[in-house]
């Protein structure tokens, strides 16, 4: 089962510019550790969003490849990996509200926002007030997730 996501950059001009993590995992526990990591600048994050909606986030934005060999570490993109020609490209959101709002009547289960160089999320489940603010990715665990209800037999 796929837990999708939203990552997106804020502008200085306070738009946002996202794409989704679809089809992999999107949790949390999964994609903050890498985003951290091995997106921590304005470039390094301007360049994953240029890759359009991605099927798994890797700690490198790597080069053209097999998705059903992939290479270690790279990210699968839809469009330049898998040929897919629909709903692949980054979106544009008029503000942070805007594209939080647009995932929370989305599938998306986890968003999160590059903004003035530090990584924000924001949980998205039946408890997350929509105007609630974002939290810092580096200081708070998330309130809620999948991942933690899955058991083993």
């Amino acid at each position: 089962m796929s837990t999708v996501c939203a990552i997106g950059i804020q502008t200085k001009t306070g738009k946002v510019k996202a794409i989704s993590l679809v089809d992999g995992d999107g949790s949390y526990d999964t994609v903050a550790p890498i985003l951290r990591k091995f997106y921590n600048t304005k470039e390094k994050v301007e360049e994953l969003i240029k890759l359009g909606n991605i099927s798994y986030l890797g700690q490198e934005i790597g080069h053209k490849h097999d998705p059903e060999c992939p290479e270690d570490n790279f990210c699968i993109a839809l469009r330049r990996d898998k040929a897919a020609r629909c709903a692949t490209a980054a979106r544009n959101f008029e503000n942070a509200e805007d594209y939080f709002e647009h995932h929370y009547n989305d599938v998306a289960e986890f968003v999160f926002l590059f903004v003035d160089g530090r990584w924000k999320y924001k949980p998205i489940d039946f408890d997350t007030d929509p105007r609630s603010r974002w939290k810092d990715v580096v200081e708070t665990k998330p309130l809620f997730s999948y991942s933690k209800l899955e058991t083993t037999n």
